[in-house]
């Protein structure tokens, strides 16, 4: 639901850019849909998320952020 855009052309030109090719991403959606979910997947989204209604499902956003931080390799400089 962005404007212009679908989140999946978003994870689309991510994934087709050498810059963030390699990106964590975690799609934050108000879907729920199978169809949705897999084709993200199929993407290269490593988490999804549906929008959650109240604050003890608003925090696991954040353990969400914590553990693809985690998973991601160092950088070579």
């Amino acid at each position: 639901n962005l404007p212009r855009k679908s989140g999946q052309e978003v994870l689309y030109y991510l994934r087709h850019t050498k810059k963030f090719a390699d990106a964590p991403v975690l799609i934050l959606t108000s879907s729920d849909s199978a169809s949705d979910r897999e084709e993200t997947r199929k993407l290269g989204a490593q988490r999804y998320f549906r929008k959650p209604s109240g604050y003890a499902e608003f925090i696991k956003i954040g353990e969400l952020v914590m553990e693809l931080l985690k998973e991601q390799k160092p950088r070579e400089s």
